[in-house]
């Protein structure tokens, strides 16, 4: 076996360095650090409003798995974040959703949150907006998605 393991390990080390070779064409220059046009990321002009920590960031994986992020735009003042969230269960969902708002550089700037409540069998809309002078680039991330506290 220890021929074997030897020429699978050799046979993976030629694909890799074909696959690598591949990357750049014959006679195209190879870009190393340092070299080419410098374009400066934007500026960070840092948080607007305290980002969630601890426990407002708790996630729970089943209900995560059924959010989805549809929309992410410019509103009157601020931002807005929306989506969907799934519940083909019996028994109606409420759930607490977490958004970022990031820079192009993907850079915390600001959040929002959203409850979203949501009969079984159904899908449920949500929104999250928030107020701040967003930077150029700004991008939306559901963050964490959790069961609502009861009311």
């Amino acid at each position: 076996m220890k021929g074997a393991g030897r020429l699978a390990a050799g046979a993976l080390a030629l694909v890799l360095a074909t696959a690598l070779a591949a990357c750049t064409r014959s006679g195209d220059p190879v870009p190393t650090p340092g070299t080419g046009p410098a374009t400066p990321p934007p500026t960070f002009s840092g948080v607007r409003h305290p980002l969630p920590t601890g426990s407002a960031l708790a996630n729970d994986p089943e209900l995560y798995g059924r959010a989805e992020l549809t929309g992410c735009a410019a509103v009157s003042g601020g931002w807005k974040a929306s989506g969907t969230l799934k519940n083909p269960g019996a028994a109606e969902v409420a759930a607490v959703i977490v958004v970022l708002f990031t820079d192009a550089q993907a850079r915390a700037v600001d959040s929002a949150t959203a409850e979203v409540r949501v009969s079984a069998g159904r899908t449920g809309t949500w929104s999250a907006t928030r107020a701040f002078r967003a930077p150029e680039g700004t991008r939306c991330v559901l963050r964490a998605v959790r069961p609502a506290p009861a009311d």
